[in-house]
């Protein structure tokens, strides 16, 4: 029973005339959202790229200062002088560099130059998707 109103409804539905250019519509509406979107984001990690590039210079002058005051250029420069020391003395100079590594300043330096690098590298993609041509050919 199903099978015959399945057939008169083919029959009675007539086909639809579909636009020559309806899929090259469709694909630059696509491309059009794409690229706003790329155009958003890239604001959004350019401008964190931008903030984190600014932030290294403080926390540069902050890790320079707590290494000036650490004191740890001294146990290098002891430890690049003197072989003896380093074979003799190798425990004690390792404790007293890892004591005296202003370790707050390095993990926030490395954090704001990862921050940095991972954004500009995301902006790098963002900045070709939103500027350059298509990959589809229209």
């Amino acid at each position: 029973m199903n099978m015959s109103k399945e057939r008169s409804l083919s029959k009675a539905i007539e086909p639809v005339s579909i636009p020559s250019d309806l899929e090259r519509a469709v694909l630059l509406r696509v491309r059009a959202r794409e690229r706003g979107e790329a155009q958003i984001r890239l604001a959004l990690v350019g401008g964190s790229s931008i903030i984190s590039l600014v932030a290294v210079v403080p926390v540069l002058r902050y890790l320079a200062e707590n290494l000036a005051q650490s004191g740890l250029s001294q146990f290098v420069g002891v430890a690049l002088s003197d072989a003896s020391v380093i074979s003799g003395y190798w425990k004690e100079l390792v404790f007293s560099v890892v004591e005296s590594t202003p370790f707050l300043g390095v993990i926030v330096f490395l954090s704001i130059l990862g921050v940095f690098l991972w954004s500009s590298v995301r902006a790098m993609r963002e900045a070709r998707v939103a500027f350059i041509s298509s990959s589809f050919a229209i």
